[in-house]
């Protein structure tokens, strides 16, 4: 049986944004652990203060790192962990919900919760395009595979090779953006999906790898902000009323 990890930190947000977000963090873990949370064993990666941020549930497995006010973005997170997981061990987004176990197994090169629909191109399109900085902006214009797009709310790399590729083009651009929005005073935190995702399509585009996706008839991810804007009773019905009654 697989084993489950969801790196997790506040660190990164104003307080403004926080507060916004606070109550409905707290109810998409509940939910999370109703769900997802029952069918595996899961352990949440952050810190003390995102942990508190969370209400300190105490059913919920925690491992605390020291480095999270270090991060650019919550996707550093994931992508420094690619080359530390143990074995059978899988990222997750705590707003990733599952109504059964995953038919899974060792034998693909990276493992993801789906490529993204024809709706979200649009979406990328225009943070590139948004980027103020040519070599930048340049460099994700160049890639040649927008309707590949993959979703790493559900994550893990079992080929070495694939990991070092990855990891290596993905903090050398993030950290020579970072560097460039810091000179210019632009706020960048926003554009961490852009980098870990389109970057690996990047990578993915390149060579035949053999690619998982979530089984999506089973899988329901509400990725992006627009979950925050739904009532308690539009996410219950979105995720699986049956499992909740």
């Amino acid at each position: 049986m697989i084993k489950l990890v969801c790196p997790f930190t506040v660190k990164l947000h104003p307080k403004h944004y926080l507060d916004q977000v606070q109550d409905r963090s707290k109810f998409l873990l509940e939910l999370f652990m109703k769900l997802t949370g029952s069918l595996y064993d899961f352990t949440l990666y952050t810190d003390k203060e995102s942990y508190n941020f969370l209400g300190s549930p105490n059913n919920i497995k925690v491992k605390y790192f020291n480095h999270t006010s270090e991060l650019d973005f919550i996707d550093d997170f994931k992508v420094d962990l690619l080359n530390k997981l143990p074995k059978d061990t899988y990222i997750v987004d705590f707003d990733l919900y599952l109504t059964q176990p995953l038919t899974i197994d060792n034998s693909y090169d990276v493992y993801i919760e789906r490529f993204e629909e024809e709706a979200n191109w649009k979406v990328y399109t225009e943070e590139i395009n948004s980027i103020p900085f040519d070599e930048i902006r340049e460099f994700f214009l160049s890639i040649d595979a927008l309707k590949t797009i993959p979703n790493i709310g559900f994550f893990r790399m079992n080929n070495k090779e694939l990991i070092e590729e990855y990891s290596t083009l993905y903090f050398y651009y993030k950290n020579k953006f970072v560097s460039l929005c810091k000179e210019h005073n632009f706020e960048y935190r926003h554009y961490s999906a852009l980098f870990s995702q389109h970057i690996l399509n990047h990578i993915l585009s390149k060579k035949d790898y053999k690619v998982y996706q979530c089984d999506q008839s089973i899988c329901t991810h509400l990725n992006g902000p627009y979950k925050y804007k739904l009532s308690e009773n539009d996410i219950i019905k979105r995720v699986s009323p049956k499992q909740l009654v």
